[in-house]
This record gives C-alpha cells, sequence and structure tokens, in this order.
C-alpha cells in the first residue's frame, strides 16, 4: 500500500463513487442516530471517503506512511481530523479512544492471522461504545492480497461484551460483497434502545 500510494495510486474504487456514497449516506446517518462526536478510523487510506463525515473529531489511522502524508496535506486546515501511522509506537502512549471505531474494506486485505486478530483488538478496545465494520462476512481462502474470514465468529468468540445491532446490506452489490455490521458495547446498549425508545 506504502507503495502504490507513492506511484500515484488510490485507495481503489470501494472509497470513490457510488459506493463512497453509500459509505458516506450509512455512517452520517448511525452519527446522527447515536449522537457520536468522535471516531477512530482503522485504515484511512488516502482520505477521500471521509471527507464529508459528520463528526465533530475524527482519528485516521493507516499502516501505510504515504497515505498518512496524503491525508495531512488533504486535511492541514482541518482541526477537527488528525492522522497517525497506525503501527508507530508513538500513539501506543496517546491511549487513543472514541465514541464509534470503524474499519472500512481492510479486515479482507489482512493475510496473517495474527495479525488480522491484533487489529481486531485494537479496533473494538479503541471503542467506548460503537464499532462498526464494512467487510465481507464468509470464510475463504488466501488469493492475492484478499483473506476473507467469517469474522463475526471471532467478534462473539473473543469480544463477548459487545452485540451486533444492526447489519446494513450493500446496495451495490455487483460492485462489493462488503455489508456494515454496527456493534454496540452491551452497556451502551441498553442505554441507546431507552434512548430510541423516548426519541421516536
Amino acid at each position: 500500500w506504502t507503495s502504490r500510494y507513492l506511484s500515484g495510486g488510490n485507495s481503489g474504487s470501494g472509497s470513490y463513487n457510488e459506493l463512497y456514497l453509500f459509505k458516506r449516506d450509512v455512517i452520517n446517518q448511525l452519527i446522527t442516530d447515536y449522537q457520536i462526536e468522535s471516531m477512530i478510523d482503522f485504515g484511512c487510506g488516502d482520505g477521500n471517503q471521509i471527507k464529508e463525515f459528520n463528526i465533530k473529531d475524527y482519528i485516521g489511522l493507516d499502516i501505510a506512511s504515504s497515505s498518512i502524508k496524503i491525508c495531512k496535506e488533504k486535511y492541514q486546515h482541518d482541526s477537527h481530523k488528525k492522522f497517525y501511522v497506525y503501527d508507530d509506537p508513538s500513539i501506543q502512549s496517546l491511549q487513543l479512544q472514541a465514541d464509534l471505531t470503524i474499519s472500512l474494506d481492510v479486515l479482507y486485505h489482512i493475510l496473517e492471522d495474527d495479525i488480522f486478530m491484533d487489529y481486531l483488538k485494537k479496533l473494538f478496545t479503541s471503542s467506548s461504545k460503537y464499532v462498526l465494520i464494512y467487510s465481507n462476512n464468509y470464510n475463504g481462502h488466501i488469493e492475492g492480497h484478499m483473506h476473507t474470514r467469517k469474522f463475526t465468529d471471532y467478534v462473539e468468540n473473543f469480544f463477548p461484551n459487545w452485540s451486533l445491532a444492526k447489519k446494513i446490506d450493500q446496495k451495490y452489490p455487483q460492485k462489493s460483497s462488503a455489508d456494515f455490521y454496527f456493534y454496540c458495547k452491551k452497556e451502551t446498549w441498553v442505554i441507546t434502545i431507552k434512548f430510541l425508545y423516548l426519541l421516536y
């Protein structure tokens, strides 16, 4: 990915056009419905898909230092957005936390099982309330730069204090096999249900 961004490439079709608009609309609706103020994006890429997120405080992480450089330049005048290299030791001391953590088109690009589990752990432990995953969800095989897994089984087995609140189906199945999976921390989920009941 570092080489891809250095050579002028971007985050791919999933961050542009119809899929970009689909993600934007779903995420902004969740931000509104659940009164989300802060977000950590575990795989921000070139930053295109975040440009219209209606979020007060945003932190973008990515494994590619070249993409972080692009994002910092793109959003240098936006004080509400900060960007860090995902595995930079210096960010460990920041103890990053947010209302919502998101993972968009990342899980099936992680080939190694140990890195996959470490990623999931950081994704869920960095959130105080909600986790949103946009991915396909089936066991497959390693092919090129893709490794499909039924990640919901991993979440159920290793993160029992989280519940799948809703699944939002892909609007353009001819373009992507990924759907949205929205998780709530169990103690948060009880409060959220009461809030939504009073709201509607």
